[in-house]
């Protein structure tokens, strides 16, 4: 790694619970430590920045600083002031109840030193536990990173994606990113209500901008619990599909403001256009219950996630226990129910999505 690029880490914390010791001594114990470790603490209640300032006396750790917001502000608002406070080239980003591998800081370092080019680096995880213990994952057929890159790359190696691949998904979760100040400073222009969540949205400017990567290596333990504020779920209610699908419409709205803001190419705004549009239609007709509608949304859907989002959506629909679908023929329901279950079998059986994108 080049000795001129330093390294910051951006952490939140909130109501940070069993797991924050484990994550904090995987930080100081990284093989190339930080140069600065920006923690800002959300109003915790159960005294989170008290053992977070504990543990810095403890280790006399004195490039790590705690920040305390006044009131409890979210956890986007809460990553953009820690995004803020860091002045090192390259940024990490954490939660708080995962465990990073020792090799972590070193690996990523070595990457940007090996492409100047690159903003935004997104790497692989081991899905982890409560006990820190490996969870079993699927994979499917022509995806990568637990399905959540949506197309074939060469295994173990690093690889550049576009604006494409994150149009309509997010890659990675954002504990895996790390970033140049330079992207940082980008995406602090951008407003700070917009729905999509910080890390996306780096992951969007860098595609924009030819200057996003992926690492097929797993260097953290992304641990699955049920305190998480975000994590790898499925959404399988009818209520929760519903609610899901609001937050899609305008997150991939604010992606296509954000294409025109960073001045991508014509078709990429198109494209990010016609995605928004087609979960606009995805999020009304589902909450109308229209199988009708998300049929021809599931016929003229382009991409495999999409035809699985709304095959899924369909079967919900079906078997909503409020009644079926409202403005449906029983041959139109029979014919959506074909359709869903080819989908289906299509992707695998198997549903990767970001979860609901929400404040703590």
């Amino acid at each position: 790694m080049s000795k001129n690029e330093t390294m910051a880490l951006a952490m939140t914390t909130y109501n940070a619970g069993a797991y924050l010791d484990e994550q904090l001594d995987s930080l100081r114990l990284q093989n190339v430590p930080f140069d600065e470790v920006v923690i800002v603490d959300d109003c915790s209640t159960d005294g989170t920045p008290q053992r977070v300032e504990e543990y810095i006396r403890k280790y006399d750790l004195k490039t790590w600083k705690l920040y305390r917001h006044e009131k409890n502000e979210g956890f986007i608002s809460a990553f953009r002031d820690a995004l803020s406070y860091c002045d090192k080239e390259l940024i990490f980003l954490c939660d708080q109840d995962d465990v990073w591998y020792p090799e972590k800081t070193e690996t990523i370092g070595e990457v940007f030193a090996r492409h100047p080019e690159l903003q935004v680096l997104a790497t692989s995880f081991d899905l982890i536990d409560e006990n820190g213990e490996r969870i079993a994952d699927k994979p499917m057929a022509k995806r990568m990173n637990h399905n959540l890159i949506r197309r074939p790359l060469e295994p173990g190696a690093f690889s550049w994606l576009s604006f494409d691949d994150v149009i309509g998904y997010n890659v990675s979760p954002g504990c895996t990113l790390a970033l140049r100040r330079s992207l940082r400073n980008q995406y602090l222009t951008t407003p700070p209500d917009m729905t999509l969540p910080h890390d996306w949205a780096m992951c969007v400017i860098a595609g924009v901008g030819n200057g996003l990567g992926y690492l097929d290596m797993p260097l953290m333990g992304y641990r699955q619990h049920s305190s998480n504020t975000l994590g790898l779920k499925r959404r399988s209610t009818y209520e929760e599909r519903v609610k899901a699908a609001r937050i899609d419409a305008r997150q991939k709205d604010a992606i296509a403001v954000l294409a025109r803001s960073f001045n991508a190419p014509a078709p990429s705004i198109r494209k990010a256009e016609d995605v928004a549009q087609f979960f606009a239609q995805r999020a009304e007709a589902l909450e109308e219950r229209s199988i009708f509608e998300l049929t021809s949304l599931l016929v003229s859907s382009t991409g495999s996630g999409f035809r699985l989002t709304i095959g899924m959506d369909i079967r919900t629909v079906m078997a909503y226990k409020g009644g079926s679908a409202k403005k449906d023929e029983p041959s139109q329901t029979n014919a959506a129910e074909m359709q869903a279950k080819a989908a289906e079998k299509a992707e695998d059986k198997t549903e990767s999505s970001i979860p609901d994108q929400e404040s703590k």
